[in-house]
């Protein structure tokens, strides 16, 4: 497995290694779960996606967006 060096200041060493006890794993565990976290959030490509949990949440009429009675006085 290739090596990383990793320069952090004091404080995030300490929480690297408070999380790493927390968890019961070690330091670089901890960094590859991070990465891990925010390289899946990236690859989430759509905004459907991104929004998969607020999807439905909103009750309005289906054609909000393409019944121009709605945008009457829009604006105003």
């Amino acid at each position: 497995m290739p090596v990383v060096s990793v320069k952090l200041d004091a404080g995030e060493f300490q929480r690297l290694k408070a999380e790493a006890s927390r968890l019961g794993v070690s330091q670089s565990e901890v960094l590859r779960q991070g990465l891990k976290s925010v390289t899946e959030e990236k690859a989430k490509s759509s905004l459907a996606d991104r929004m998969r949990d607020l999807i439905g949440k909103v009750n309005a009429p289906e054609d909000l967006s393409t019944n121009p009675a709605y945008l009457k006085d829009y604006g105003k």
